[in-house]
């Protein structure tokens, strides 16, 4: 009984990877971006991350609440996992935003009842907490995928937030066709052409710094990652959809990014 579970711990993250990097490639327009080394490596990093996200699950669904950190002096970054992440796949950027003496706290939300006009106005009430319990301090959101959305949808609930400075990584910002394919009706809203995701398609907020890269297995077609931003990152050294969230590359962009708005007062809404 203990070897066939052990087998299945081990044969699906390697066949959960397969087969959405083959379903990207096949129906993603672009299939030809994985037959290299950097779509190889991208494959076995993704797998290997995957082993690691499995292993912390347990730990991290039995916490009632994920890291925070606020205290540091730096900014205090909001940060938004996407469908199905839990803690884990925020710890090098929690570590690096340590180090660069920024602040954070882990948004958490209930994968099985996800919806975004119910978390939308979760999200924004701990923004209002964080900013009343930390007045003058800069605020900045950063969500990866699913989270990425959720937190446009949450900019565009109140004008107070429109200039809250967002980091996006791997968001599908006009949609992925493997929405379609999730249990929850709430996420199967970020499927191409869906109500909710038009309502996000206009103008992005001015201050948003897009990560993305060219290998993601999640996001399909991968045009979908694309917004008219001034600062978008596209990383092509190999690593897929959730790995990027471990890519020195990207961690070191994003904490830049944050760090080189120190002198932008417009960050901060009055509650």
């Amino acid at each position: 009984m203990m070897m066939a579970i052990l087998l299945v711990f081990l044969a699906l993250p390697v066949l959960y990877c397969l087969g959405t990097f083959a379903f990207a490639g096949l129906l993603g327009s672009g299939g030809r971006r994985f037959l290299n080394l950097a779509g190889v490596r991208a494959v076995v990093r993704e797998v290997w991350f995957q082993y690691q996200v499995w292993a912390m699950l347990p730990v991290d669904l039995c916490r009632s609440r994920w890291s925070e950190e606020p205290e540091a002096p730096g900014p205090i970054v909001i940060l938004i996992p996407g469908f199905t992440d839990t803690d884990f796949i925020f710890s090098r950027l929690r570590r690096a935003l340590s180090r660069a003496g920024c602040g954070y706290i882990t948004y958490r939300y209930n994968t099985f009842r996800y919806d975004p006009d119910h978390e939308a106005p979760r999200l924004g009430r701990l923004i209002e907490d964080v900013l009343a319990s930390y007045p003058g301090r800069r605020v900045v959101l950063a969500g990866h995928s699913l989270g990425g959305l959720l937190a446009r949808h949450c900019l565009g609930l109140d004008p107070r937030y429109r200039r809250l400075p967002l980091v996006a990584m791997a968001v599908p910002h006009t949609g992925t066709k493997m929405a379609r394919l999730a249990f929850v009706g709430g996420v199967r809203q970020a499927g191409p052409g869906s109500p909710w995701l038009k309502s996000l398609t206009g103008e992005a907020p001015p201050l948003l710094l897009n990560i993305r890269t060219e290998h993601d297995n999640l996001v399909v077609p991968p045009v979908g990652m694309g917004l008219p931003v001034i600062r978008d990152v596209v990383i092509a050294s190999g690593w897929g959809h959730n790995s990027l969230m471990w890519c020195a590359e990207a961690i070191d962009a994003a904490v830049d990014w944050i760090l080189e708005g120190e002198d932008d007062q417009g960050y901060a809404p009055q509650v």
